[in-house]
């Protein structure tokens, strides 16, 4: 069994990586006025661009599972921590309307 100390610290961190990874999504739904108005998206593309994350993000919760049981949770939240990084990165990156469909979608897996 884990002592109180270092239980309460895995506890904290743990936390904080849901938390920004909260965070991360809220913000993109406060950037989405500015977004829009930058790429000239209409409102039914940023229905779709907002709902790419949350699709990409449900289908692969299966396949996150079977990873964490194959390679173990320490590992998992590294990469998905990993991954969430870089797609933060390439949304900012993005130019247009498909390709931030596209890296959302890739970003919610």
């Amino acid at each position: 069994m884990l002592g109180w100390k270092r239980r309460n610290s895995l506890l904290l961190v743990l936390w904080l990586v849901f938390f920004v990874a909260y965070m991360d999504r809220i913000n993109f739904s406060i950037a989405v006025p500015f977004i829009t108005k930058e790429l000239g998206l209409m409102p039914t593309q940023v229905g779709a661009i907002m709902s790419a994350f949350f699709v990409g993000y449900g289908l692969c919760q299966i396949f996150g599972g079977m990873l964490a049981d194959k390679f173990g949770p320490r590992k998992t939240m590294t990469l998905a921590l990993c991954w969430w990084s870089v797609f933060t990165i390439f949304t900012g990156m993005t130019g247009g309307f498909l390709s931030l469909l596209v890296v959302r979608a890739l970003f919610g897996m």
